[in-house]
């Protein structure tokens, strides 16, 4: 239990600053929470397209491996307070939710505004002093008390600050960078921002040939030492600029910080169940009983037509090659493009 007269000051009123609020008033604390904008969790209200899809069926382990390397953060938060722990407190809240596809749980009405609604119930009944339009300029901390300079110059006290500013993301609905300087001004090292769940601008200009087109069940791997276990999977989609699709949006905050300190990111994307077979089993089936197909035709049985157009140009293999005459230099390409994973440079993202 808190000290009930230990005063908290939580500075953002999304999800987790919400969430801290609750905890802390649950537990005797006196509680304060500073939002900048009207309207608290104006994000979670704008989630699953106005639905809020607060979670997933995904299990602990499951959930911070898509974390790859960063997983090793969330750990301990995950374990104290589960997915499960949630869909439980907004039971409690009156608020019960379903996953009426199989993964993503949202409330049962549909409704974002439900899940805003009770948590604003919640922190009226707790009596948290919610505090909106109001921002933050400067913290500063003489002996055990915190000092809030806030923009009307006013200044609050506290025994403890939680900073749940939040990210640059979506700054039409509030995000932005004030809480980096706040917590840098006191002491704490800020690790870069980088962009995720974005697509990709690639290199290769065949790429622009296949805009709209779906590659299913794709696996990615960058192409590096650093990474050699890590592994995304799903559909990609080719756009104008370059890749997008779930597992480009799932590995591109990875990628984006490789391009902090490199110009290109080097990847291979593999089709799964593309050949029932190795490539070079192929190859050689298709050189000895279709020998006089063309080899984009052939190819293009199992691809997009277009894709296979441009890996065979990709290859070296011309629009009139047959899979008779094919060059043992363009079987080599061909054969590592297929049991490899196709070559993409990414060069940038779309931000």
């Amino acid at each position: 239990m808190c000290n009930p007269k230990k005063e908290i000051i939580i500075i953002g009123a999304g999800p987790a600053g919400i969430m801290a609020a609750i905890t802390a008033a649950e537990l005797g604390c006196s509680v304060s929470l500073l939002e900048k904008s009207s309207q608290i969790a104006r994000k979670l209200l704008a989630a699953g397209g106005g639905r809020a899809n607060v979670t997933n069926t995904l299990s602990n382990s499951e959930f911070i491996e898509k974390f790859d390397k960063k997983g090793r953060f969330i750990i301990s938060a995950i374990s104290e307070f589960s997915s499960e722990d949630l869909l439980d407190t907004f039971d409690n809240l009156g608020v019960p939710c379903e996953a009426t596809d199989g993964f993503h749980y949202f409330p049962v009405t549909n409704k974002a505004t439900d899940i805003v609604t009770a948590l604003n119930n919640r922190l009226s009944s707790l009596g948290v002093k919610v505090i909106k339009e109001i921002t933050v300029d400067k913290i500063t901390k003489e002996d055990d008390r915190f000092n809030i300079l806030l923009s009307t110059k006013k200044v609050l006290s506290a025994d403890s600050v939680i900073i749940a500013t939040g990210g640059v993301t979506f700054p039409k609905i509030g995000g932005d960078q004030s809480g980096y300087g706040l917590v840098k001004s006191l002491g704490h090292t800020i690790v870069p921002p980088v962009f995720g769940m974005v697509g990709l601008k690639i290199k290769e200009s065949w790429v622009k040939a296949c805009t709209g087109i779906v590659l299913p069940n794709t696996e990615l791997r960058i192409c590096s030492k650093a990474y050699k276990k890590s592994l995304w999977n799903g559909d990609l989609l080719f756009t104008h600029k370059g890749i997008s699709g779930p597992v480009i949006l799932d590995s591109s905050s990875t990628i984006s910080r490789l391009l902090l300190t490199q110009a290109e990111v080097e990847l291979r994307i593999k089709l799964i169940g593309l050949f029932d077979t190795d490539a070079q089993s192929i190859l050689h089936e298709w050189r000895n009983n279709r020998g006089s197909k063309l080899v984009r035709n052939l190819l293009s049985e199992h691809l997009p037509k277009k894709v296979a157009i441009s890996i065979c140009e990709e290859c070296g293999i011309s629009a009139d090659q047959t899979a008779s005459a094919i060059s043992k230099k363009s079987q080599l390409a061909l054969i590592d493009t297929i049991d490899q994973g196709i070559k993409l440079t990414v060069t940038g993202t779309d931000g």
